[in-house]
């Protein structure tokens, strides 16, 4: 198979190969090389930029990675479409890894991380990522300490409210969080589900986020995502309630409170990134849940 296939082609190859796509790991293809060009495009690849995309699948947006200049590792977790992705895409300036791109919930599994750049290399994730991985994947590249630039990818819709939700919007959560400190988002574009193989039952998006200038330390990224994921358990009730849980009780949290965001009756809806991260500083780490190790 050389050039790009049709999707009729790719779909016999798949066939041939006795794939079934699977509900649980988000197989559902990115098929309109229009959607799949200007993915690519709107990414910015520097000729010979490192870029990672997750979730390969037949390789249609590979395609346009490799045909911008970019220097692709792709991950793939079934073996078949790695296969038909490696029939026909050439190979250089591509590396498929045949794995999972997390080890659980918490952790970039290790070969991925052996292959991504050191510090001081600029580099990119440009992905159609699975649906079910697209936050904790996001929130991990963005404490890494050597992370990407900028994250161009495509995810389910309400995803993307999630990610771009301002404090006090009903979307707003940890995930929000961690990804906001460090990074400027913005819808790029929604995708209908006929633009995919099979179709899915929700609309996507495109979205796009650039590192900011002032993005927290890796370290201190970790520290207001774990306060995050303990607050935002109770995102309606006052940030006194669970906060508690992490000093001696009620009143010391009130204090907290008073002594760092000025307000003891704030909502944990109420609390942007700002705040939180300084009640993460105040606590200090002995007093934050331990950190998921990503590697």
């Amino acid at each position: 198979m050389s050039g790009r296939p049709s999707w009729r082609d790719l779909k016999q190859r798949l066939d041939q190969v006795q794939f079934r796509p699977s509900r649980r790991l988000g197989q559902n293809f990115l098929t309109d090389d229009g959607v799949c060009l200007s993915i690519a495009q709107c990414a910015e690849i520097e000729r010979g930029e490192f870029v990672l995309e997750i979730g390969v699948g037949p390789g249609l947006l590979t395609h346009h990675l490799l045909q911008a200049g970019g220097r692709v590792l792709g991950v793939e977790i079934d073996d078949r479409l790695a296969t038909v992705a490696e029939d026909w895409l050439p190979p250089e300036g591509l590396e498929l890894l045949r794995h999972d791109a997390l080890n659980g919930k918490h952790r970039l599994a290790a070969p991925l991380l052996e292959r991504l750049p050191a510090a001081g290399e600029p580099w990119q994730l440009v992905a159609n990522l699975p649906y079910a991985i697209s936050v904790p994947l996001l929130a991990l590249l963005a404490e890494l300490p050597a992370p990407p630039r900028r994250m161009t990818a495509l995810v389910q819709l309400e995803v993307a409210e999630r990610l771009l939700a301002s404090p006090g919007a009903r979307e707003f959560g940890a995930a929000t969080v961690v990804v906001a400190a460090a990074y400027t988002g913005r819808l790029v574009r929604r995708v209908p589900p006929v633009m995919f193989r099979p179709r899915p039952k929700v609309d996507s998006a495109v979205v796009q986020f650039e590192r900011r200038p002032d993005a927290l330390s890796p370290e201190r990224l970790g520290r207001v995502g774990r306060l995050a994921a303990v607050l935002f358990t109770q995102r309606r009730k006052r940030a006194r309630h669970p906060l508690s849980g992490l000093v001696d009780g009620v009143q010391a949290a009130d204090e907290l409170l008073d002594r760092v965001v000025g307000d003891a009756e704030v909502r944990v809806e109420g609390l942007g990134i700002e705040e939180l991260s300084m009640l993460a500083e105040a606590l200090g780490e002995d007093r934050l849940p331990r950190p998921q190790s990503t590697r």
